[in-house]
């Protein structure tokens, strides 16, 4: 999964909504890592993820369409075609980050706030649309997606482009520091370089 800077939208207009699993399916089958993930990565853990395929992911994902109450994700459109997607959904839909260091080492060191907690994970931007506020505009749309479903915090993990100049496209797919620092975001640790978690109280 990848996204890019954020930058300021530009020419077609771009818009969000809860996803349907159509537009997901076309979007991540244009090829990049969303194609070989399909958002399973911190949805099952290592023997899990091991264990699977990706045409297992692919269905896992579909799956996750039909039975939850809420889509997984949001997506960004332009002209009623996906051109970008964020995972968000509850902490306890995401049972992989309990294993990364980031999380581990800032749970030792902050107690965790009161209230339901929410994580957008991943951020896919399609190359035709990047660099044109398509990740933003997702993140925007996840903080409100977020409050609207009873999230009284919403976590993110970014990259810190400042302390890992050569990160490219596809290792951004957590999005980046300055992205979640325009959506009003605070960084809560930042321990483990390049990458920090940041949230935001809803």
């Amino acid at each position: 999964m990848s996204t890019d800077e954020p930058g300021t939208p530009q020419g077609d207009s771009v818009t969000t909504a809860p996803a349907h699993w159509e537009e997901v399916e076309r979007l991540f089958s244009l090829g990049g890592d969303a194609s070989g993930c399909w958002c399973q990565w911190f949805k099952v853990t290592a023997p899990g993820w091991k264990a699977t395929k990706v045409p297992d992911r692919k269905e896992m994902l579909q799956e996750q369409f039909r039975s939850e109450e809420r889509p997984p994700g949001l997506l960004a459109l332009v002209d009623g075609r996906a051109v970008g997607w964020a995972a968000v959904a509850p902490l306890e839909c995401y049972p992989r980050l309990d294993r990364l260091q980031l999380v581990q080492r800032a749970e030792k060191l902050h107690t965790a706030p009161d209230g339901e907690r929410w994580a957008v994970t991943c951020f896919v931007v399609a190359r035709t649309h990047r660099r044109q506020g398509v990740a933003r505009a997702l993140l925007d749309a996840a903080v409100v997606f977020a409050s609207e479903h009873g999230a009284q915090w919403l976590d993110g993990y970014p990259v810190d482009v400042a302390a890992r100049p050569k990160a490219n496209a596809s290792d951004l797919f957590h999005g980046t520091v300055s992205l979640f620092e325009q959506g009003g975001f605070e960084r809560v640790y930042d321990g483990v370089p390049g990458r920090s978690l940041m949230r935001r109280r809803l």
